[in-house]
């Protein structure tokens, strides 16, 4: 734990112990030390002060890792490699990809050069999803994986799992649907199974 925090500049969260791979596992620290704030405090690592990100500090954060590491991170990479702030955080302030335009560093759009497009699995695509679930503890909507810049992209999804929510079904997890109440005059159905006429409705109504 201190060579980790030698390299990350002092304690990290246990999200980004586990999206760094690093053994022992956060689930067998916190079991031997209590907690894994305690196993920080045991290490004797302080704990960082809480620092309120604005936007400005923030693209200016995006500038500095973009220099050490030659160019702008996607949302998996900034998590793999254990950065601050969160991406939960960053999508507060503004969506990933406007975040990098504006730091000077314009992610590649995913449609630049289609020769290059990758061949998405459906296990492939499960545990991206799986994985994304985990950053943003539950399910995203589509506009939110589309701003947050995370391949494959939600085209690639729908046309392997069909509609947005039975997807994330796929992946495990419940999302929310939103469902449009029919007319009242559609619900109603003559004894053949066929919708209604509405003027048969109001006659009926009417009586």
């Amino acid at each position: 734990m201190r060579a980790v925090a030698t390299i990350q500049g002092g304690t990290i969260s246990q999200r980004q112990w586990e999206a760094l791979g690093r053994s022992p596992s956060y689930a067998l620290i916190k079991q031997r030390f209590g907690g894994w704030q305690a196993a920080w405090q045991k290490a004797g690592v302080p704990a960082r002060p809480r620092q309120r990100w604005t936007r400005e500090a923030l693209v200016q954060r995006l500038r500095e890792v973009a220099s050490l590491e030659g160019g702008p991170l996607t949302l998996e990479q900034w998590v793999e490699r254990g950065y601050e702030p969160s991406t939960a955080t960053a999508y507060k302030i503004a969506p990933w990809s406007e975040l990098w335009a504006e730091a000077g560093y314009p992610l590649q759009s995913r449609w630049t050069d289609r020769r290059q497009r990758r061949r998405w699995t459906d296990v492939e695509i499960l545990a991206v999803m799986k994985w994304v679930a985990g950053v943003h503890g539950g399910p995203i909507s589509q506009r939110k994986w589309t701003d947050c810049s995370i391949q494959p992209c939600v085209t690639t999804v729908r046309n392997h799992f069909g509609p947005w929510g039975d997807a994330w079904e796929r992946a495990g997890f419940h999302a929310s649907r939103r469902r449009t109440r029919r007319p009242w005059w559609l619900l109603a159905q003559r004894a053949d199974g066929a919708e209604a006429d509405v003027l048969d409705l109001l006659e009926a109504v009417s009586l």
